[in-house]
């Protein structure tokens, strides 16, 4: 978008952009519309059908840097491509929540399901004119956020109990207090909460990958029949075409199965990595309102909205992708099966390549993990120095502390980029392996086919080979994706389920007693204190008892390893 502002003509300037509106109204023929009071007419408008941007309207100035994003709600008509073969009624915005729709997926045939013919209706709408927000669907109550709040609270309860009575188990003295502050949940266990939340539509989109994973790999099969009947048809003329019209309607239909199984494997991760950002974003606030004073200091807000931006925006994106997992082996193994089939034994050069490749990966899966632990260390201190100093900025312009800070934060925000570095060098270096390999193992089979095995050089058993390492190829773009973000699923889960455990306030010793009767106190006294004992947290002595707790814990492990 670019904005001119050297030519202001009465208080107004010309925007240039490829997403511009014209503002001649649906129901009026001169091209005019008003609002807010104002009468917009064809003067407004330039040779190139562009607004002319005033400064006093608010419809326009103040989105002039996005014209498709509108302060109020108003109709502004769209001329696309084939906007011919649509009617020129435009359906008015709904004007209150009654009058919207609500999200009609749950309300729907199986067949508008399977094909998403229940978007057709607001695509139709968005292609006459732009969409406004009063036009989206209403939330359905299956999908309100107090409701699936609610479902999460029962089994994150029904865990956090467990692990309780557990730890009542192994110390019947000990107290409620005590138990509420030691008792620890299985790592990873937030995991388990998400996945009993969200297990229908999550094993929804888990079995659509497996059957899209399945498609992809028995396509190359049909492909292998189809080469095969044009190369005996190209040596017996009176064959008919039959069987070759079908082959080539089953590679089709195989195709138009791989595509609608991934698009609805998407469509159910990407809905439950929004719908578990939603209720742990829920979560983690309404914790904040129950921890106590050391939990605050051992999680203050800036480093609580570092969990709530990053870590559960990379939960979002990484519950999206793994479903991937569970077709991934299903997919190796039918490759694996198919190739030994076409080419024979020799298949395994190729195959052990691309398995040992496989393996060494690992390695450097490890290696991300371990940078991206070293990266949230950093993060989380800059984020506390910024607070620091947003906090107490009085102090630091008073004793000319900028310098220091500056030096400070740019010393972190160093070691934190570093971090980050290496951790995208490996990243890149890992998908620029993946998608190399398997053209590396094919090339390498190929060539050992032609040295030794004859038996297997046909068209039609080279041809669907070839195929399959193309498979195996498209498989190794998408694991590194998965398995980076798996490992941001762990450490963002470990983070958030830390903060979860946390200590709460002890709301049962707020009590107020006294024993002086209504008549007896003075009225003029707003607070009398006598005899009152006060006491504060020494949080730098819970830090070193806190570390050295750990540190035993630690120890113990350790032992029985051993």
């Amino acid at each position: 978008m670019e904005i001119k502002t050297d030519s202001y003509i009465n208080d107004s300037y010309e925007l240039n952009s490829t997403c511009s509106h014209r503002s001649n109204s649906s129901d009026r023929s001169d091209g005019s519309y008003k609002s807010n009071g104002q009468d917009y007419t064809t003067k407004n408008i330039l040779p190139t059908g562009e607004y002319k941007i005033d400064k006093n309207v608010p419809e326009t100035y103040l989105n002039s840097e996005d014209i498709e994003r509108v302060t109020d709600s108003e109709i502004y008509p769209q001329k696309r491509l084939m906007s011919i073969f649509f009617s020129k009624k435009i359906d008015p915005i709904p004007e209150n929540d009654e009058e919207r729709e609500t999200y009609p997926f749950f309300h729907t045939n199986i067949f508008s399901r399977a094909c998403m013919w229940w978007v057709t209706p607001l695509l139709r709408i968005g292609y006459k004119r732009t969409l406004q927000p009063n036009d989206m669907f209403k939330v359905d109550r299956n999908m309100a956020i107090a409701t699936i709040y609610e479902r999460f609270q029962s089994h994150y309860k029904f865990y956090l109990n467990k692990a309780r009575n557990g730890y009542k188990e192994k110390h019947p003295d000990a107290t409620e207090k005590e138990i509420k502050k030691n008792a620890k949940l299985p790592k990873l266990i937030l995991a388990k909460v998400l996945f009993f939340t969200f297990r229908k539509q999550y094993l929804i989109a888990c079995f659509m990958a497996l059957l899209a994973n399945c498609a992809l790999g028995f396509n190359p099969m049909l492909t292998k029949r189809l080469i095969a009947f044009v190369e005996e048809k190209a040596m017996f003329h009176h064959l008919k075409v039959n069987k070759g019209i079908g082959y080539a309607i089953g590679a089709t239909l195989i195709m138009f199965f791989n595509g609608f199984t991934y698009n609805h494997f998407f469509f159910f991760g990407m809905l439950t990595g929004s719908q578990a950002k939603s209720v742990l974003t829920r979560t983690v606030l309404g914790k904040m309102f129950k921890m106590s004073n050391y939990s605050k200091h051992k999680y203050p807000s800036g480093k609580v909205i570092t969990f709530i931006t990053n870590d559960l925006a990379r939960i979002e994106f990484a519950l999206m992708f793994q479903p991937f997992i569970v077709g991934f082996p299903a997919i190796l193994a039918i490759a694996t099966v198919l190739l030994i089939v076409n080419l024979g034994a020799i298949a395994l050069v190729g195959l052990g390549l691309f398995f040992v490749s496989l393996f060494c990966t690992m390695f450097l899966f490890k290696k991300m993990f371990d940078f991206r632990i070293a990266a949230n260390v950093f993060t989380d201190e800059r984020v506390a120095k910024m607070r620091e100093i947003l906090t107490n900025m009085k102090m630091v312009k008073f004793y000319a502390w900028e310098d220091a800070y500056q030096s400070n934060i740019h010393d972190i925000r160093n070691k934190e980029i570093k971090a980050i570095r290496k951790m995208q060098y490996t990243v890149n270096f890992i998908m620029a392996f993946a998608f190399a390999i398997p053209n590396i193992c094919s090339l390498v089979t190929f060539l050992s086919m032609y040295k030794v095995n004859n038996m297997g050089r046909t068209p039609s058993n080279l041809f669907s080979s070839l195929s399959l390492f193309q498979v195996l190829s498209i498989q190794m773009f998408f694991f590194p994706i998965v398995v980076g973000t798996s490992i941001d699923l762990v450490i963002s889960l470990s983070r958030v389920q830390a903060l979860l455990e946390s200590e709460e306030e002890d709301n049962t010793n707020h009590n107020f007693i006294t024993n002086e009767s209504p008549q007896d106190i003075d009225p003029s006294v707003a607070i009398k204190v006598e005899d009152a004992t006060f006491e504060w947290d020494d949080f730098e002595l819970l830090d070193a008892l806190e570390k050295k707790k750990e540190e035993e814990e630690e120890k113990k492990k350790i032992r029985r390893k051993k």
